[in-house]
């Protein structure tokens, strides 16, 4: 019996390795299945935010976005797997859905939802053409080798900052941008005693940081809850039910009766706004984690570059049909190359996980 399951493991594990170069970028499948796990539970906030986000515009149905995020999402993280081979994940982006709400919400646009999406939908179309084109191949190939570092450095701390941010470690201050939160906050000493563990543990060399102070965190949230009485949130009724209905979003896009020739102006101010976020900010992050995993080498080439960069337009393409605003690569991803992921087995996995 373990005869034939050492012989039925092998071909598979050999599959897996040929597929993602796994032993060729120096990694190991079990590392990829820890990264994927890891990086799916820093991302998996965007599910709740950006329909809490999209939500507050009129027309958006909260239940559509959210589904609208989950399936545009898994659509560019599979693209991006199967054939980019990059750790990179993909997700509606934090900035624009936020920048797109501002814009509808402040009247600075005579559109609605509907059709500043399409403008997006033109974005992403116009970003696409380029990515199969050595156009933009090429402006990444021309950062300078400085430039690529210090991407890989502000990535890192980006992430520092919005870990720091979210946990109330820091706070927003009008004078000094930034200050300390609330020490005295059960939060705040949740997220003091994490990152304590997870430190600890890697001094120790314990791979398994991450989740451990994870897991502690998780613990530590459910006590403070039982003795102090910290969450007043009723239980939810079900655990598992069938994801919400599309049907008043899904294709919306296409629907012009409302687009006058007065409003041209405002469409095409959208298709450049977000043609230009959305190229530099795929563009730094597949540069930045590239560059942490070890897959852009020291001339500077990036490695498939046309099919990675092909899932990050696609992403936005389909993302706007579906939906939801701009698909974009995650800086959260380098949360995994941090935890030695090479390969795109981590981003699958994380797909599977959500």
């Amino acid at each position: 019996m373990s005869v034939n399951a050492t012989t039925e493991t092998k071909p598979a594990a050999s599959f897996l390795d040929s597929t993602f170069k796994i032993s060729e970028r120096k990694s190991t499948i079990g590392t990829e299945v820890y990264a994927g796990f890891i990086t799916f539970l820093a991302m998996s906030y965007i599910l709740a935010v950006n329909p809490a986000i999209l939500g507050d515009i009129p027309g958006m149905d909260r239940g559509a976005v959210f589904t609208a995020t989950a399936l545009a999402a898994a659509f560019a993280t599979l693209l991006m797997g199967v054939f980019g081979n990059y750790p990179v994940m993909l997700a509606p982006g934090m900035s624009m859905n936020g920048f797109f709400k501002g814009m509808l919400l402040s009247g600075s646009v005579a559109l609605v939802w509907h059709e500043a999406l399409f403008g997006i939908f033109l974005s992403g179309i116009i970003y696409l053409i380029l990515s199969l084109t050595n156009i933009r191949k090429a402006m990444i190939e021309s950062i300078p080798e400085d430039l690529k570092l210090a991407i890989t450095v502000s990535l890192g701390l980006f992430i520092a900052f919005l870990g720091l941010k979210n946990a109330g470690i820091i706070v927003s201050n009008p004078i000094i941008l930034v200050s300390m939160g609330n020490i005295s906050d059960p939060q705040v000493i949740i997220a003091y005693i994490s990152i304590f563990i997870a430190l600890g543990c890697m001094i120790r060399d314990i791979k398994l940081a991450t989740f451990i102070s994870f897991i502690s965190a998780i613990l530590l949230t459910v006590l403070a809850d039982v003795f102090m009485g910290t969450n007043n949130a009723p239980l939810p009724e079900t655990i598992v039910t069938a994801p919400p209905s599309m049907s008043g979003s899904f294709g919306a896009i296409f629907n012009f009766s409302g687009l006058t020739a007065d409003k041209m102006f405002d469409l095409l101010f959208i298709v450049v706004i977000f043609l230009i976020v959305d190229f530099f900010d795929g563009m730094s992050t597949i540069v930045g984690v590239g560059r942490d995993a070890g897959i852009i080498d020291k001339d500077g080439k990036v490695p498939n570059a046309r099919s990675a960069l092909v899932a990050d337009a696609g992403g936005t393409v389909m993302g706007s049909v579906l939906g939801t605003t701009s698909i974009t690569a995650f800086s959260e991803s380098g949360i995994a190359s941090s935890q030695g992921a090479r390969t795109a087995l981590r981003r699958l996995w994380s797909l599977a996980c959500s």
